[in-house]
């Protein structure tokens, strides 16, 4: 009877953990080996403690721009190891260098390689092999289906994070209730009252698939000032939860021509502007603007 070989998954881990960890769940690795910089060790391991619960985990530093160094360091590593181990390769991270020394070493040991390319709607996973000869073919490329909640992704992004229960008091609470309970049967999940980072808060992070983002929600006067978008802008800054992040902000008014300057900032950050007039107007959102809401978070996620 033929031996099943353990499988191991080589991650070279950058700046963005979500092309990192959507692999993992879906290929479902033995173990999963990440590969880190000085510059990407808390992402490391912020991967390193979710995914633990599924595969053995196996961290290792390289340098991030000496080919030469990392490609020996890390076939090291890998004998040492997981020497008998079935290897894919998981190039979708990492400095330009990384990626030249782990793709020498997958094509020296002609193992497959995979390759991740987030969509606007969906994420694509490319999968290639290397004959004998060395040539490279695509075997495959499938769409990936749901591997992770709001909590997977916003530990992989920031470690930690707080959350409070239930809604501000007043209309502004009142506001964000609102668009919650129009959400909450549309999304496949979403979650109030974030705060990441010990001091940036976020009203509304939402789920649709593997895809999330995230939401200021005001109305009144702060529905009329530039702090909201900066709000956004910071909180999906590549050091807190990335640049695959999308970005709302929900208004219970109109904006006029006196905001054309928020509207063209927002635009230049690409944070999708939706006005529900209804809410500043009658104290609750008509069928139409709930309608509004739904088809615009959906086109986006």
């Amino acid at each position: 009877m033929r031996e099943i070989r353990q499988s191991a998954m080589v991650l070279l881990v950058g700046e963005q953990p979500a092309p990192n960890l959507l692999p993992v769940r879906h290929l479902e690795p033995d173990v999963a080996v990440l590969v880190y910089t000085d510059y990407t060790h808390r992402t490391a391991e912020n991967l390193r403690r979710l995914l633990e619960t599924s595969c053995r985990c196996l961290l290792h530093k390289v340098e991030a721009y000496d080919i030469p160094r990392a490609r020996d360091s890390l076939a090291h590593f890998l004998e040492e190891n997981v020497g008998g181990f079935s290897l894919i390769f998981n190039l979708t991270g990492g400095t330009k260098p990384m990626v030249l020394a782990a793709f020498e070493l997958a094509h020296r040991r002609g193992a497959p390689f995979v390759y991740v390319e987030t969509r606007r709607d969906r994420t694509v996973l490319y999968v290639y092999s290397i004959s004998p000869q060395g040539t490279i073919g695509l075997e495959k490329q499938e769409s990936l289906g749901t591997t992770i909640t709001i909590d997977d992704y916003l530990r992989a992004y920031v470690g930690e994070y707080d959350k409070a229960e239930g809604f501000a008091p007043g209309e502004g609470g009142a506001f964000e209730r609102a668009v919650y309970a129009t959400l909450e049967p549309h999304v496949d999940e979403i979650l109030p009252n974030v705060k990441v980072g010990g001091a940036i808060e976020i009203d509304l992070v939402i789920r649709q698939g593997n895809r999330i983002g995230i939401a200021e929600v005001k109305r009144g006067k702060a529905a009329r000032k530039k702090r909201p978008i900066e709000q956004l802008a910071t909180a999906s800054a590549r050091e807190f939860l990335g640049i695959h992040t999308r970005r709302f902000l929900i208004l219970g008014t109109a904006w006029d021509e006196s905001q054309e300057s928020l509207r063209d900032l927002a635009k230049a950050r690409d944070i999708t502007v939706i006005e529900l007039p209804s809410f500043d107007e009658k104290g609750s959102l008509s069928a139409e603007d709930r309608e509004q809401l739904i088809e615009r978070i959906l086109e986006r996620l």
